[in-house]
Formats: structure tokens, C-alpha cells, sequence
């Protein structure tokens, strides 16, 4: 799977850490980032929950990750000025439009 690797390595994760947190073995993992398994579609939403992306971005299907860089940057800058409410509310807001991709 592209990107896989590239996530798990980003967060500084292991395989082993990665295959406890889905429920499956570290060489299932490895299969997976090597592209000699491909994962269910279930398992896909998981990977994705677990690493904050989109299928399309977990399967290099959409735009590069400066993009999601670039809007995490510009939340990051807006934070300062919210209340813990505010920011509840579009934690809440966001992912409700993930789900909103899968439905």
C-alpha cells in the first residue's frame, strides 16, 4: 500500500505497534506496505482512523501530503484565538465529514 509505510514512519511507529493497534499480525502489516496483501475495505477505514487520512491519500489517489501539511499549518495558526468549545465543535465538524466520504 504507497503510503502506509511513509504514515506508520511518520509517527515513529513499528510494524508490530501498528498490526497490535488493527488486530493482526506484524507480517500482515508488512504484506501490506509491500503490496503482496491488499487489506479488506474495513480494514482500510481502520488504517485511515488510526493515521487521520482518506483512503484516496492512504492509496496515493490524491493530492500530496504538503496539501494536508498546509491545512494542519493553517489550523495550528488559528488555534490561539479558540475556545476550547470552538475547537471541540470542529473536531466534531471534521469528523463527521470523514465518515460523510464513506457513507
Amino acid at each position: 500500500m504507497y503510503r502506509l509505510a511513509e504514515l506508520r514512519r511518520e509517527r515513529r511507529m513499528t510494524q508490530t505497534e501498528l498490526a497490535r493497534m488493527l488486530n493482526v499480525s506484524d507480517g500482515a502489516v508488512s504484506m501490506y506496505e509491500s503490496g503482496k496483501r491488499q487489506p479488506t475495505f474495513e480494514m482500510l477505514l481502520k488504517i485511515c482512523e488510526i493515521f487521520g487520512c482518506t483512503i484516496d491519500y492512504l492509496l496515493d489517489r490524491s493530492a500530496d501530503g504538503a496539501d494536508r501539511s498546509q491545512f494542519i499549518l493553517e489550523l495550528s495558526e488559528m488555534e490561539s484565538g479558540l475556545t476550547d468549545e470552538d475547537k471541540d465543535i470542529i473536531v466534531a465538524l471534521a469528523r463527521h465529514l470523514a465518515r460523510r466520504e464513506y457513507a
